[in-house]
């Protein structure tokens, strides 16, 4: 596959997952009590906005006084206060739209890995972008769109998938941690 059909189709996946977004949130407009969204609205939101805060002031958050009675953000993996994309993203923007592009970031990581995971067994670019798009429109995966979290665990796992397969096949440490 050439370079550039490789770019152009992760880049289309990446336009996808903006427009997924866009059509979950923006045009379908779910409500609090829908499954998950009130997730997004009443866990992720606020939490989104302390991460922001505490980020925007230089600080490692490590406890959250608005929910809960208080949370030890270091001790509960939704929050990710050490996950990179999560400090790059709440630190950077405002929450609302950090929370957006933390969605449309591992969909399009998904999708991404997905192509990646496929074309290393052999798929062509057809192929490997109907994969992607099968992914991308899981029910797994759309089902925890609403949850910052979920979504990022999930979204890693093609990209495991190729690794692990790299692995096999070449046998090269290349792929292993060291």
């Amino acid at each position: 596959m050439k370079r550039t059909t490789r770019y152009a189709g992760v880049a289309a996946l990446f336009v996808f997952a903006t427009a997924l977004w866009v059509h979950r949130v923006r045009i379908e407009r779910p409500t609090a009590i829908d499954f998950g969204a009130g997730d997004l609205l009443h866990y992720y939101a606020p939490l989104a906005a302390h991460l922001h805060r505490e980020y925007a002031r230089g600080a490692l958050p490590l406890w959250n006084p608005h929910q809960l009675a208080g949370v030890p953000l270091l001790a509960v993996h939704q929050p990710g206060v050490l996950y990179p994309p999560n400090v790059a993203l709440y630190g950077l923007l405002q929450p609302r739209r950090a929370l957006e592009a933390h969605a449309v970031v591992h969909l399009g990581l998904a999708g991404a890995g997905t192509w990646l995971f496929a074309s290393a067994l052999g798929l062509g670019a057809p192929a490997a972008a109907a994969a992607a798009l099968a992914f991308m429109l899981s029910a797994q995966l759309l089902k925890t769109i609403y949850n910052p979290a979920c979504l990022a665990t999930i979204a890693w796992l093609p990209l495991m998938l190729w690794a692990i397969e790299g692995l096999v096949r070449t046998r090269a440490r290349r792929f292993a941690p060291r």
